[in-house]
């Protein structure tokens, strides 16, 4: 499953755009490609791949020992997370979600293509550059 998640990652942005569109902006699709559900289901599909695969090594970084300590002890699946596993699981979680947020913000070719036309004008601003979608009639 998880060399499946990298495959819109490793397409061209306007790959994917182009079968985003494909496929909803057809039927009773049309309303959520009309909002702004699409542009956040257009980056997830994009960056669910490194997402995923950075928790994943985050997740085999958590010491068995102390969570099994832990749950030795009496502690509850809540005090088992927040004592043992979330210390260690913090800080490569936060790094990851910062990466992911950084291509995010620069992928620009994806979400220029499904903004759909007709629609009022779209500010997406980006740390390098700023870009309005107009349509004109």
């Amino acid at each position: 499953m998880g060399a499946t998640l990298w495959l819109p990652f490793l397409f061209p942005g306007v790959f994917v755009g182009v079968v985003l569109i494909w496929l909803l902006n057809r039927g009773p699709l049309v309303g959520f490609y009309q909002s702004a559900g699409v542009a956040v289901l257009a980056l997830a599909l994009r960056y669910l791949g490194p997402g995923w695969h950075s928790a994943t090594l985050a997740r085999q970084t958590v010491d068995r020992d102390l969570v099994d300590a832990a749950r030795l002890a009496g502690g509850s699946h809540w005090t088992v997370f927040r004592l043992a596993i979330w210390p260690s699981l913090g800080r490569p979680l936060f790094a990851a979600w910062y990466v992911v947020y950084l291509l995010c913000l620069w992928d620009v070719e994806t979400l220029v293509l499904i903004i759909p036309p007709g629609s009022k004008p779209w500010r997406c601003a980006f740390s390098t550059c700023s870009i309005t979608v107009t349509t004109h009639r």
